[in-house]
C-alpha cells in the first residue's frame, strides 16, 4: 500500500523529526509556531502508517504540499514571535475585566435560552439524530450567540474561580450536550487543555522542586483524564448517531477502510490521520484554484459587505470533496483551493494575522486569548477555524476589549 515508498518514508520521518523539534521548543516556551508543528505533523506522521485501505500510495508532489506551505507558515510565524516590536500605549481609564466577563456571559446565557425557546432544544427532539443543525438556529442570533460564547470562554479568567466553573459547565451543557455537537466537545476541550497548560507554565516557575514534581503528576493525570473522556464521548456519540441513522447497519471499520478490527481506532484514524488523504484530493485530482486569497477575504465579505450568502457558498465549496463522507482536509485545503501551487503566499498572510494576535495577547497579559488562539492552531489538522466568521469576530472583539475597555493586570 505504499508503506515503504520513498515519498512516504520521507514524509513520515520528516514529520517525526518536526514533532520531536516542536516538543523540545515547547519545553522552553509555549508558542503558536510550536503548537502548530506538534499537532499538524503528529497527524501526518500517523498518516504514514497507511492503516486505511482508502489511502493511496504517496507521490513526490505530496512532499511539496505537506511541507512547503506549512513550513513557510511556521517560519513566518517563528520570525514574528522573535521580533522585538514596541508595545502600544495603554489607556489610563479602563474597567475591571471581571465586570465585562460577567456581563458577556449573562448575555450569552440569555441569548441561548431565547434561541432554545424559538427553535427548540436539539437533544429533546425525538428526531434530533436525523435533523440538520440549521433547523436549530436563528439567522443572525445564532452567530451572535456563538460569538458571545467564545468571548465568555476567553474572558472567564478575568473573574473568580466560581465564574470560571459556571462558564465551563454552562458552555459544555448548552453547546455540547443540548445541541448534541461532537465538534464543540473537541473545540471546548482543546481550549481548556491549552488554558490549563498556560496556567501551569505561569505557576510552575513559582514552585520549588518537590511541589513541581507533585504538580507534574496532577497536571498529566488531569490532562490525560480529560483527553480520554473527550475521546470516549466523541467515539460513543459518533457510533450511536450513525447506528440510529442507518438502522444499526453502519460499520465504521468498513467505511473508514481500517486494516485493524478496532471501532475506536477507526473513529480516531478517520477523523485525524485520514484528513491528509482527503487533502490530497485538492491537488492530485485538479481542484480549480480561485486565483485570489478568498479564505483571508471571507471575514471581510461576511462583516464589511454583509453578504452571508457568498460566505456560506464559499465555506460549502471547500467541504464538497470527501472520501466516503469524510471531508475534513486540514486547514491547507482552503488555501490550496485559493491559489493552488502558490498556496504558501496566503499562508504568509495567515502567519502575520496569527502572529499579531499572539503578540497582542501577550502584551495584554490575556491567557484567555492565548489559549483560544492556540486551540484554533492545534485544530489546523482538521480545518481552518481562524477565518470562520464568529471565531474571527470573537478574536477581534476580545482584542478591542483589552485595548480600550478592560484594565490590564499589574
Amino acid at each position: 500500500g505504499g508503506d515503504l515508498s520513498s515519498p512516504n518514508i520521507i514524509v513520515s520521518f520528516s514529520s517525526i523529526i518536526l514533532v520531536y523539534w516542536s516538543l523540545e521548543c515547547l519545553k522552553r516556551r509555549i508558542t503558536a509556531s510550536s503548537i502548530f508543528l506538534l499537532f499538524f505533523y503528529t497527524g501526518l506522521a500517523l498518516n504514514g502508517f497507511n492503516l486505511s485501505f482508502l489511502q493511496t500510495e504517496k507521490q513526490f508532489i505530496d512532499i511539496y504540499f505537506f511541507f512547503v506551505g506549512p513550513l513557510t507558515f511556521y517560519g513566518s510565524l517563528l520570525l514574528l514571535e522573535n521580533l522585538h516590536i514596541k508595545k502600544s500605549k495603554k489607556l489610563s481609564l479602563k474597567i475591571d475585566g471581571k465586570i465585562i466577563a460577567i456581563i458577556i456571559f449573562a448575555l450569552y446565557v440569555l441569548l441561548r435560552i431565547i434561541i432554545f425557546r424559538e427553535v427548540g432544544v436539539k437533544l429533546l427532539d425525538n428526531n434530533f439524530l436525523m435533523s440538520d443543525n440549521d433547523n436549530y438556529s436563528v439567522s443572525g442570533l445564532t452567530g451572535l450567540c456563538s460569538t458571545l460564547m467564545l468571548l465568555s470562554l476567553i474572558l472567564m479568567n478575568e473573574a473568580g474561580l466560581f465564574h470560571q466553573i459556571m462558564v465551563i459547565l454552562t458552555t459544555i451543557v448548552f453547546e455540547c450536550f443540548l445541541l448534541v455537537s461532537r465538534g464543540q466537545i473537541i473545540k471546548i476541550a482543546m481550549f481548556l487543555i491549552m488554558l490549563a497548560l498556560l496556567k501551569y507554565k505561569r505557576k510552575g516557575l513559582k514552585y520549588d522542586i518537590s511541589s513541581k514534581i507533585n504538580n507534574n503528576i496532577c497536571k498529566y493525570a488531569s490532562t490525560a483524564l480529560l483527553i480520554f473522556v473527550v475521546l470516549g464521548l466523541f467515539v460513543s456519540m459518533g457510533e450511536y448517531r450513525q447506528s440510529i441513522r442507518s438502522d444499526g447497519i453502519y460499520d465504521i471499520i468498513a467505511t473508514s477502510g481500517l486494516k485493524l478490527e478496532s471501532v475506536v481506532l477507526s473513529w480516531l484514524y478517520s477523523y485525524y490521520p485520514l484528513n491528509y488523504e482527503v487533502l490530497r484530493y485538492y491537488y492530485i485530482y485538479g481542484v480549480e484554484p480561485l486565483g485570489y486569497p478568498g479564505t483571508m477575504l471571507m471575514p471581510i465579505v461576511r462583516f464589511v459587505f454583509n453578504d452571508p450568502k457568498v460566505y456560506i457558498e464559499f465555506v460549502m465549496s471547500t467541504s464538497n470533496i470527501n472520501i466516503y463522507g469524510f471531508n475534513a482536509a486540514t486547514f491547507l485545503s482552503s488555501y490550496i483551493k485559493d491559489l493552488g501551487y502558490f498556496y504558501f503566499i496566503e499562508l504568509i498572510l495567515l502567519a502575520i494575522y496569527i502572529g499579531y494576535i499572539q503578540r497582542k495577547a501577550i502584551e495584554f497579559n490575556s491567557i484567555g486569548i492565548q489559549a483560544f488562539l492556540y486551540s484554533i492552531i492545534a485544530l489546523y489538522a482538521f480545518g481552518d477555524y481562524s477565518m470562520i466568521a464568529f471565531y474571527f469576530l470573537a478574536t477581534i472583539l476580545s482584542l478591542l476589549l483589552y485595548q480600550f475597555i478592560i484594565k490590564n493586570p499589574e
